[in-house]
């Protein structure tokens, strides 16, 4: 390696913001190669690999490994930036070498992303973040909740009934949903006066007590707060403004093979399969809601989403 006898000056503040932009900039930046090749080595195989080990864990484990992944990746971060900062602080000025150019600098943080892109092809369960714009899932996910996803969640099987998937329907393929899925391949789907009707059997619904529902986040004294037990054993809570609404008395659907039918969890106000989502392809769901890592309602953060 050859080094260039020109001193130059070492500025902490630019060590620092080098090592925020991707850390072992600012390391290298004060020459300190094996350590800079170590923390850029370490991005790469920690992060994206962290992501499918937490798609990989059970739903109730979940939480805590990505507190735990959270954690190191902020420990990490903090250390590449104070370090860079202090060295620079220290050693006041340096002999450059070839790579202290800023062109070489740039050449890095693409070649970074060019990796972190050709990685997240990879076809294996990763992890994704979304947000909940509207009510349509509440109570399950309220306005302003923030969720971590399981990415090809429901890759090469038929999704359980009851599971939650995001997804971009063929009437609108470039925006995404989260509903539920009731109905699978075959079924037939139907609302009479409110109630859910699968295969011509009434669904059980149990309303939860004015306490019981005052208890939970968004909620509006004129709803109705139900357990619905769905074939199968899956329940979940579903809110109704009443069983008379536009919605509330539907035609029968046949969903199609490779097909399922959805509905949102906030009954009375969801755009789902009986109105303009229609039937989702079963190619078209992609991923899964894990927990809620950020809310207005702090009480939500770390809550499973099932």
């Amino acid at each position: 390696m050859s080094v260039s006898t020109e001193p130059k000056k070492r500025r902490a503040w630019l060590a620092a913001l080098l090592s925020l932009l991707m850390p072992g900039l600012g390391q290298l930046y004060n020459r300190q190669v094996r350590l800079a090749l170590a923390l850029m080595v370490l991005a790469m195989l920690l992060f994206t690999p962290g992501g499918w080990l937490i798609a990989a864990v059970p739903a109730e484990t979940v939480g805590p490994v990505y507190a735990g992944m959270l954690l190191v990746a902020i420990a990490y971060r903090l250390f590449a930036i104070t370090q860079a900062a202090i060295r620079a602080w220290h050693v006041k000025v340096i002999s450059l070498a070839w790579f202290n150019r800023w062109y070489v600098y740039i050449g890095l943080i693409v070649v970074v992303t060019i990796w972190e892109s050709i990685v997240e092809l990879v076809p294996v369960p990763s992890i994704d973040g979304y947000n909940s714009p509207s009510g349509s899932m509440n109570p399950t996910l309220v306005e302003g909740d923030y969720y971590q996803t399981r990415t090809r969640a429901f890759v090469g099987r038929l999704p359980a009934r009851g599971e939650i998937a995001v997804f971009r329907p063929t009437s609108d393929p470039d925006v995404d949903f989260v509903k539920r899925i009731i109905g699978l391949p075959g079924d037939r789907i139907q609302l009479l006066e409110g109630r859910l009707y699968i295969n011509d059997v009434m669904v059980e619904r149990i309303e939860l007590s004015r306490e019981e529902a005052a208890s939970l986040p968004q909620y509006h004294p004129d709803d109705q707060i139900n357990w619905e037990m769905l074939p199968g054993g899956a329940s979940h809570l579903i809110s109704e403004v009443s069983d008379t609404g536009y919605n509330d008395n539907t035609l029968e659907f046949v969903v199609p093979a490779e097909h399922v039918f959805v509905l949102g969890d906030n009954r009375d106000r969801s755009n789902d399969s009986r109105a303009g989502l229609g039937f989702i392809p079963l190619a078209g769901l992609h991923d899964k809601p894990l927990f809620i890592y950020w809310s207005a309602d702090k009480s939500r953060i770390g809550k499973v989403v099932e």
